[in-house]
């Protein structure tokens, strides 16, 4: 009978990189978010040995379960680490039957969806004023994400398939999701003025309307900030309109 579930699955994880010839270092801090620093076996490439690229590497936490329990719960703040780096994180999961020792192996990619979840979660718990490393984010894993013995070969082909700007498009994720709906919002008073000379400069043909107030408070996800980036007392706010087609 398996006792000590989690290192069993950890040591579980470190035999499958053995096997597949991937170098698997084990993290020693518990502060730094994952379990498991990989470096895969050097691929075969053809050419002077001074232009080949580095082999890839991967950042990785392992999680277990028993029963085959395909749920696992990742501190926010380490979801929050692995979704802000440009480097390859994945989540595995080894689910284990202590009386019969089987076990099953999930993994998933911490790519858009799961970075979208996250930092949406993270922004959620910061307006609530809450730490980070005191929230869970719960990963469900279904039969499409059970990788078995090939997990490090499926992990070094989900890097692979992204092509050599992989830390790029990830940088364009993180930076992206979550501003579908906008920036944020203006809140803008106009000193006293007539009703055409607002109309003539949303129109974008005045020189401008003065500014007494004006708050600018970003948002993500639609959730806006709880105190505002920008706040200023006076200024000049020219209007540039941007029809979506011709009008009259």
């Amino acid at each position: 009978m398996i006792r000590r579930v989690p290192q069993f699955a950890e040591t579980k994880f470190a035999n499958l990189c053995a096997v597949a010839g991937a170098l698997c270092h084990k993290v020693g801090e518990d502060e730094s978010g994952w379990d498991f620093h990989i470096e895969f076996p050097q691929q075969p490439l053809a050419g002077p040995a001074d232009t080949h690229p580095p082999p890839k590497t991967a950042f990785v936490q392992v999680k277990s379960a028993r029963k085959h329990e395909l749920t696992c719960r990742v501190k926010l703040s380490n979801a929050n680490r692995a979704a802000r780096s440009r480097q390859p994180w994945f989540v595995v999961l080894v689910t284990v039957n202590a009386r019969s020792e089987s076990t099953r192996i999930y993994a998933v990619h911490v790519w858009e969806a799961l970075i979208r979840r996250t930092l949406e979660a993270v922004r959620r718990a910061e307006n609530a004023k809450a730490a980070l490393h005191k929230r869970y984010l719960t990963i469900r894993f279904d039969a499409s994400d059970e990788r078995g013995d090939v997990l490090v070969t499926w992990m070094h082909d989900a890097i692979e398939a992204l092509g050599a700007d992989y830390e790029q498009q990830k940088k364009n994720i993180f930076q992206s999701v979550g501003y579908e709906e906008g920036y944020g919002i203006i809140e803008v008073t106009f000193e006293p003025t007539t009703a055409d000379e607002i109309m003539e400069n949303f129109l974008g043909l005045g020189g401008g309307i003065s500014v007494s107030r004006l708050v600018y408070t970003p948002a993500r996800f639609g959730l806006l900030s709880p105190d505002p980036e920008r706040y200023a007392r006076f200024g000049v706010m020219h209007i540039t309109p941007n029809p979506i087609t011709a009008c009259e």
